[in-house]
C-alpha cells in the first residue's frame, strides 16, 4: 500500500505525537492540510543521497548518513532554498543516473515503512522527468512527475509500505524520460513512523496482454486500516464493447470477441470511504507473429477498421484473401501468393508481434510500384514511429519485386503491436520480416 504526500514531509523522532501535513489531491489545488494518524515510529536507516561528505541531522533530529548502498548514478546537488521543508539539505542532493539506479539497504526481515524524499532541483517544466520506483521487487510509484506535482524547487514525499524476507530492502528507479533520481531514504519498521493511511485502497491488478477468445481474469484486491463492509464494482471505461461475468466481485473475467484495448476500473466502497483503480487489458489476434520472423502483409490483425486497419476506401478491390477494406490481389512473386495494393497515403496495417529478444533490427520489405517515382512508409510500435521515412524507388511495374532493407530498428523483448503506416499513394507490399542484427 502506497501513500502520496506533498510538502513538509519530515517525519519525527521516536516518541507520541500528532501532526499534520500538505498532502496531494488530484482534484483540488495541489496543495492541502489533513491531518496524521498519531503513532510511534523508529528509523532503522536514513540516507541523504548524493551527499559524499558530511550526515546531517534533521530538525526532528533523525541522523542521515552520507550517500552508500547504491549501485549506478550519478550525484547531483543545488544549494537553494526548498519550500515545504525546514530540511533543505536533504533535497537539494540527490543521485540520479541511468539504470540500474538501485539501493541495497540491509535490514532485518520484516515489515517496514520506505519514504522517499523528491524535489525537482534541475528542469523548469513538467514532462520532462518521468521515471517508475520498485520496490521489492513490485512498481510502487508509476510516471512519477516530480515538476508536475509540486513545481521547481518544492519538497515531495511519498511513503511506502513494504515488506523484506531476504535480509535487503531493494529499492531501484526506472527511466520513463530522463533519468529517475532520489533526494533522501528514511526507513521505519512497521507499526511504526506517522503516517496517513488512508480508510481504504483499490487495486485493479496490472496490466495483461492476451487473445481474441480467451478468457481474461481481473485480479482486484484492497487494502484497509478499517475493518467493516466492502462492496466491489467493475466497469467498463472504453474499448470494444465487452460483457463482464462477476462484475460484484474482486475478481471478475470477460472473454473478448475483437482485438483491441480494454480499460477496466475497480471501484471499492466501505462505509462512507471509496476509492477507484483502472487496469488496461491489451486484447490481440489469434495470429501472434514470432519476431524475429516474417509477416505477410495480408495477414493483419483482426478487429477491422480502426484497429486491424485503416483504409481510405470501402471494399477490397483486389477481391482476394479477405473480405474487408484493405485491397488484397495476387502477388506473382518468388514468396506469398498476396500482396496489399491500392495504397493510399495516410492508410495503415496493424500486426501483433511477440519479440523473443531486445536489440536492432534489420526490417525489409518486399515492395513493387509501377510509377518510378519514390515512395514511403514508416514503422510504428505501440504508436511510436521508430523507423522515421523509409523510401524506395518505384519498379516500373506492379509484379516487379524489390527487397526495401532498412537497418536501426529497435525492439523490446515481449509482446507488441506494430503498424505499417503509409506515406504515399500507389504502390504493394507482399510482406516484410524483421531480423535481429545485433
Amino acid at each position: 500500500m502506497g501513500v502520496e504526500t506533498t510538502g513538509g514531509g519530515t517525519l519525527v523522532a521516536t516518541g507520541t505525537y500528532s501532526r499534520g501535513m500538505p498532502r496531494h489531491n488530484a482534484d483540488e489545488d495541489k496543495m492541502q492540510k489533513e491531518p496524521y494518524v498519531t503513532i510511534k515510529e523508529e528509523v532503522v536507516a536514513a540516507i541523504n543521497a548524493g551527499e559524499d561528505d558530511n550526515p546531517y541531522t534533521s530538525i526532528e533530529n533523525i541522523t542521515f548518513s552520507t550517500d552508500n548502498s547504491y549501485t549506478g548514478g550519478d550525484q547531483y546537488d543545488e544549494i537553494v532554498p526548498i519550500a515545504g521543508t525546514e530540511d533543505d539539505a536533504l533535497y537539494q542532493t540527490e543521485r540520479y543516473g541511468e539504470p540500474p539506479l538501485s539501493y541495497a539497504i540491509n535490514v532485518e526481515n520484516g515489515g517496514y515503512y520506505v519514504k522517499l524524499h523528491f524535489a525537482e532541483l534541475y528542469f523548469d517544466a513538467p514532462n520532462e522527468r518521468i521515471f517508475d520506483v520498485v520496490i521489492e521487487g513490485k512498481t510502487v510509484i508509476e510516471n512519477l512527475d516530480i515538476y508536475d506535482e509540486v513545481g521547481k524547487y518544492r519538497a515531495y514525499d511519498v511513503a511506502v509500505l513494504t515488506d523484506v524476507k531476504d535480509g535487503t530492502l531493494n529499492i531501484s528507479f526506472t527511466n520513463k524520460k530522463n533519468f529517475g533520481k532520489v533526494g533522501a531514504i528514511t526507513v521505519y519498521k512497521k507499526g511504526f513512523g506517522i503516517f496517513e493511511v488512508p480508510a481504504i485502497k483499490s487495486e485493479a491488478g496490472e496490466s495483461q496482454t492476451a487473445s481474441v477468445g480467451s478468457r481474461v481474469d481481473l485480479n482486484g484486491s484492497e487494502s484497509r486500516s478499517k475493518v467493516g463492509e466492502i462492496s466491489y464494482s467493475w466497469t467498463q471505461i472504453s474499448g470494444p464493447c465487452a460483457t463482464l461475468y462477476c462484475s460484484q466481485t474482486a475478481t471478475p473475467y470477460f472473454i473478448p470477441s475483437t482485438a483491441g484495448t480494454y480499460v477496466f476500473k475497480l471501484t471499492v466502497v466501505s462505509g462512507e470511504e471509496i476509492d477507484e483503480d483502472e487496469v488496461t487489458i491489451q486484447v490481440g489476434s489469434n495470429n501472434l507473429f514470432a519476431i524475429p520472423g516474417r509477416i505477410e502483409a495480408e495477414d493483419y490483425k483482426e478487429g477491422g477498421q480502426g484497429v486491424g486497419y485503416y483504409d481510405k476506401t470501402a471494399g477490397n478491390y483486389g477481391g482476394c484473401y479477405r473480405s474487408d477494406d484493405v485491397d488484397i490481389g495476387v502477388a506473382s512473386d518468388h514468396s506469398g501468393n498476396y500482396a496489399v495494393g491500392w495504397i493510399k497515403n495516410g492508410e495503415w496495417l496493424a500486426y501483433d508481434v511477440n519479440v523473443s529478444q531486445t536489440g536492432t533490427y534489420t526490417f525489409t520489405a518486399r515492395v513493387s510500384a509501377y510509377e518510378v517515382l519514390g515512395k514511403s512508409f514508416h514503422l510504428e510500435v505501440d504508436g511510436v514511429n521508430v523507423s522515421g521515412q523509409m523510401s524506395f524507388l518505384g519498379t516500373g511495374g506492379w509484379q516487379n519485386w524489390t527487397d526495401m532493407v532498412w537497418n536501426g530498428i529497435q525492439l523490446t523483448e515481449g509482446v507488441h503491436e506494430i503498424r505499417l503506416v503509409m506515406e504515399s499513394d500507389s504502390f504493394k507490399i507482399n510482406y516484410f520480416d524483421l531480423q535481429l542484427l545485433y
